[in-house]
């Protein structure tokens, strides 16, 4: 990896505001397949129309979201905008805009896209708000960020109201964007953060870091308050389910211990000091993984995980008013490594099985509407619709 530290910071600062991802074409028609994909369970299934998104994007891709009117909103991993409609069996672009460039407006550090993993992480939709989690880089400390900011969403552009939080302490190179994690939820009341440890693992222990946590932001007072710690890589998502009351992870364990957590307040998952993984070699991390192999002792366990690992990815849930009685509450999780989507089964805080359900597919996002139809945003910049109905407001 090539250090920041090694390039002029006038040069730098022109590639972090400047370097955005080309758009392709306006619009998007379905893929031409002999046959379309399908997610198929032993109970019940549905085919999907794929899309090539009109954007050029790296893995791992930045976020989408579902607006209030139905159109799909793309963020690249460095920062682009893109709002897109359905028409029939098209997507047509309605908006283009700029992440990097409202930032520099609002005289703040642009989405930061260089180095392993590093752009834009995870956006959470609450009514006309984006909550949006990306990688800053500060040249008054030469350290990268994790930070979380809100945006106001309009017609066709986004509208920077504030920053919410600022993840410390900040990385100096050489460390891992892919294990900031940044992903968000909102349980009806306070936002959602969970962090990783930036390939620094022993940060994560140290007094006052917010690293390798997950932890409630009141969005009134911005005041934070850290829930669980422990957190290796949540690059797959953290998802609050208001039905049940319970909070669910999707972890990146090293290698193998890919894991699923139920997090409750209080609690240590383990990280850096236990895992069902085993090491990885790699140059230039030092003490990099913890003591304890193919053990959580002493610690709160995974509620399942995954050896060897899958990559996982984003969980979502298939709503009781969705068409296929079958899946009703069960959670639909990405393998990213895998390249495969899973229907989980959760009875509880039991999870009780793991199917895979399509193959062929690297999902970034997963979003189901309240009448079930199923959106998958993958890292090749591809958007698989379900073919139940057509899409409708979330």
């Amino acid at each position: 990896m090539t250090s920041l530290l090694s390039r002029p910071l006038a040069a730098v600062a022109y590639l972090c505001f400047a370097a955005t991802l080309a758009f392709a074409a306006d619009a998007a028609k379905p893929v031409e397949q002999t046959k379309k994909p399908r997610i198929q369970s032993v109970l019940g299934g549905v085919d999907l129309t794929v899309f090539d998104l009109p954007i050029e994007d790296n893995s791992p891709s930045g976020p989408m979201e579902i607006l209030a009117d139905g159109r799909l909103l793309f963020i690249t991993a460095c920062g682009d905008g893109l709002i897109m409609k359905r028409e029939g069996d098209a997507l047509t672009t309605q908006a283009k805009f700029s992440v990097n460039e409202i930032a520099k407006a609002a005289k703040l550090e642009p989405v930061f896209c260089e180095g392993m993993g590093s752009g834009s992480k995870d956006s959470v939709l609450i009514g006309d708000r984006l909550y949006l989690t990306h990688h800053v880089f500060s040249f008054a400390d030469n350290k990268a960020y994790l930070v979380v900011r809100e945006f106001v969403v309009k017609s066709e552009t986004l509208i920077f109201s504030r920053e919410i939080l600022r993840v410390t302490p900040g990385v100096n190179e050489p460390y891992m964007g892919l294990q900031s994690g940044g992903r968000m939820a909102f349980d009806g009341k306070n936002l959602l953060l969970a962090t990783g440890d930036f390939g620094k693992p022993r940060l994560t222990r140290e007094p006052g870091s917010l690293m390798g946590k997950v932890i409630r932001i009141d969005l009134k007072t911005l005041k934070h308050q850290i829930v669980a710690s422990g957190i290796r890589s949540p690059t797959g998502g953290i998802f609050a389910d208001r039905e049940t009351g319970l909070l669910w992870e999707t972890e990146h364990g090293p290698r193998g211990g890919d894991e699923i957590n139920l997090i409750k307040p209080g609690k240590d998952y383990g990280w850096p000091d236990v895992s069902y993984g085993t090491n990885y070699e790699r140059e230039g991390y030092g003490d990099y993984y913890g003591n304890g192999f193919n053990t959580h002792e002493g610690f709160e366990k995974p509620r399942y995980v995954f050896v060897p690992s899958i990559g996982i990815g984003t969980l979502a849930k298939y709503p009781d008013t969705g068409p296929i009685e079958y899946w009703h509450n069960d959670y639909l999780m990405a393998g990213m490594a895998s390249n495969t989507l899973y229907r989980v089964r959760i009875e509880g805080e039991r999870v009780v099985y793991v199917e895979p359900v399509l193959e062929g597919f690297r999902i970034r996002d997963i979003h189901v509407s309240q009448t079930g139809v199923i959106y998958l945003k993958t890292d090749d910049a591809r958007l698989a619709i379900s073919d139940a109905k057509l899409p409708e407001n979330p």
